[in-house]
Protein backbone atom coordinates (compact mmCIF):
# COMPACT_ATOMS: atom_id res chain seq x y z
CA UNK A 1 0.00 0.00 0.00
CA UNK A 2 1.37 3.38 -0.97
CA UNK A 3 0.99 6.55 1.06
CA UNK A 4 -1.64 7.93 -1.36
CA UNK A 5 -3.79 4.75 -0.97
CA UNK A 6 -2.51 3.36 -4.23
CA UNK A 7 -1.02 -0.10 -4.43
CA UNK A 8 1.90 -1.83 -6.14
CA UNK A 9 2.49 -5.57 -5.83
CA UNK A 10 4.84 -8.07 -7.45
CA UNK A 11 4.38 -11.80 -6.85
CA UNK A 12 4.76 -15.28 -8.28
CA UNK A 13 2.50 -18.33 -8.31
CA UNK A 14 3.42 -21.93 -9.06
CA UNK A 15 0.91 -24.02 -11.03
CA UNK A 16 0.53 -27.69 -11.91
CA UNK A 17 -2.04 -28.84 -14.47
CA UNK A 18 -2.93 -32.35 -15.51
CA UNK A 19 -4.88 -32.28 -18.76
CA UNK A 20 -6.67 -35.56 -19.35
CA UNK A 21 -9.23 -35.62 -22.14
CA UNK A 22 -9.74 -39.36 -22.35
CA UNK A 23 -13.32 -40.07 -23.28
CA UNK A 24 -13.82 -36.65 -24.90
CA UNK A 25 -15.09 -36.57 -28.47
CA UNK A 26 -12.83 -33.62 -29.40
CA UNK A 27 -9.33 -32.58 -28.29
CA UNK A 28 -8.97 -29.79 -25.74
CA UNK A 29 -8.94 -26.42 -27.50
CA UNK A 30 -8.03 -23.05 -25.91
CA UNK A 31 -8.00 -19.91 -28.11
CA UNK A 32 -8.87 -22.36 -30.96
CA UNK A 33 -5.51 -24.07 -30.41
CA UNK A 34 -5.39 -27.82 -29.84
CA UNK A 35 -3.63 -28.57 -26.55
CA UNK A 36 -2.10 -32.03 -26.05
CA UNK A 37 -2.86 -34.04 -22.95
CA UNK A 38 -0.17 -34.13 -20.34
CA UNK A 39 1.33 -32.65 -17.20
CA UNK A 40 2.21 -28.97 -17.14
CA UNK A 41 4.24 -27.14 -14.49
CA UNK A 42 4.82 -23.43 -14.69
CA UNK A 43 5.49 -20.31 -12.63
CA UNK A 44 3.50 -17.14 -13.19
CA UNK A 45 5.08 -13.73 -12.58
CA UNK A 46 2.66 -10.86 -11.87
CA UNK A 47 2.74 -7.15 -11.18
CA UNK A 48 -0.24 -5.06 -10.10
CA UNK A 49 -0.46 -1.28 -9.78
CA UNK A 50 -3.50 0.74 -8.80
CA UNK A 51 -4.46 4.20 -7.72
CA UNK A 52 -6.81 5.08 -4.86
CA UNK A 53 -10.19 3.45 -5.74
CA UNK A 54 -12.11 6.03 -3.68
CA UNK A 55 -11.02 8.92 -5.94
CA UNK A 56 -13.19 10.29 -8.76
CA UNK A 57 -10.79 8.77 -11.29
CA UNK A 58 -8.99 5.53 -10.50
CA UNK A 59 -6.77 3.16 -12.48
CA UNK A 60 -5.77 -0.48 -12.15
CA UNK A 61 -3.14 -2.37 -14.20
CA UNK A 62 -2.29 -6.07 -13.98
CA UNK A 63 0.53 -7.67 -16.00
CA UNK A 64 1.30 -11.40 -15.98
CA UNK A 65 3.62 -13.71 -17.85
CA UNK A 66 4.07 -17.48 -17.64
CA UNK A 67 4.75 -20.64 -19.57
CA UNK A 68 1.50 -22.08 -20.89
CA UNK A 69 0.95 -25.54 -22.40
CA UNK A 70 4.55 -25.77 -23.70
CA UNK A 71 4.42 -22.13 -24.87
CA UNK A 72 4.22 -18.67 -23.31
CA UNK A 73 1.28 -16.47 -22.33
CA UNK A 74 1.54 -12.77 -21.48
CA UNK A 75 -1.55 -10.93 -20.25
CA UNK A 76 -2.08 -7.25 -19.54
CA UNK A 77 -5.34 -5.83 -18.24
CA UNK A 78 -6.12 -2.20 -17.57
CA UNK A 79 -9.20 -0.81 -15.84
CA UNK A 80 -10.29 2.75 -15.26
CA UNK A 81 -13.21 4.12 -13.27
CA UNK A 82 -14.70 7.59 -13.43
CA UNK A 83 -17.15 8.38 -10.61
CA UNK A 84 -17.85 12.13 -10.55
CA UNK A 85 -20.49 11.64 -7.84
CA UNK A 86 -21.28 8.57 -5.71
CA UNK A 87 -24.46 7.77 -7.69
CA UNK A 88 -22.84 7.68 -11.12
CA UNK A 89 -19.84 5.69 -12.36
CA UNK A 90 -18.38 4.60 -15.69
CA UNK A 91 -15.88 1.75 -15.89
CA UNK A 92 -13.75 0.72 -18.84
CA UNK A 93 -11.52 -2.31 -19.22
CA UNK A 94 -9.02 -3.51 -21.78
CA UNK A 95 -7.40 -6.96 -21.69
CA UNK A 96 -4.75 -8.25 -24.06
CA UNK A 97 -3.47 -11.84 -24.17
CA UNK A 98 -0.44 -12.72 -26.30
CA UNK A 99 0.47 -16.36 -26.70
CA UNK A 100 3.51 -17.88 -28.34
CA UNK A 101 4.08 -21.55 -29.23
CA UNK A 102 1.36 -23.26 -27.15
CA UNK A 103 -0.24 -26.49 -28.20
CA UNK A 104 0.40 -29.00 -30.95
CA UNK A 105 1.02 -26.57 -33.83
CA UNK A 106 3.15 -24.05 -31.85
CA UNK A 107 0.99 -21.09 -32.91
CA UNK A 108 1.46 -17.36 -32.36
CA UNK A 109 -1.38 -14.92 -31.72
CA UNK A 110 -3.26 -12.58 -29.45
CA UNK A 111 -6.77 -11.66 -28.42
CA UNK A 112 -8.24 -8.54 -26.89
CA UNK A 113 -11.34 -7.76 -24.86
CA UNK A 114 -12.75 -4.27 -24.34
CA UNK A 115 -15.65 -3.65 -21.97
CA UNK A 116 -17.53 -0.58 -20.82
CA UNK A 117 -20.06 -0.48 -18.00
CA UNK A 118 -22.13 2.25 -16.41
CA UNK A 119 -23.94 2.53 -13.08
CA UNK A 120 -26.64 5.02 -12.20
CA UNK A 121 -28.13 4.86 -8.71
CA UNK A 122 -31.32 6.52 -7.54
CA UNK A 123 -30.53 5.21 -4.06
CA UNK A 124 -28.61 2.20 -2.64
CA UNK A 125 -31.50 -0.13 -3.51
CA UNK A 126 -32.56 1.15 -6.97
CA UNK A 127 -29.67 1.04 -9.44
CA UNK A 128 -29.38 0.75 -13.20
CA UNK A 129 -26.23 -1.05 -14.36
CA UNK A 130 -25.41 -1.51 -18.04
CA UNK A 131 -22.61 -3.41 -19.78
Amino acid sequence: MLQNSGDFDVFTNSYYQLLNCSGATQPLSIFNINIPEGKYNYIQFSAIASSDPSKKISLFVNAETRRYCNGNLTSISENFTIAPIPRISVKGSFANNKYRNPGVNMELGSNQLITLSRRFALNPIVQLIGF
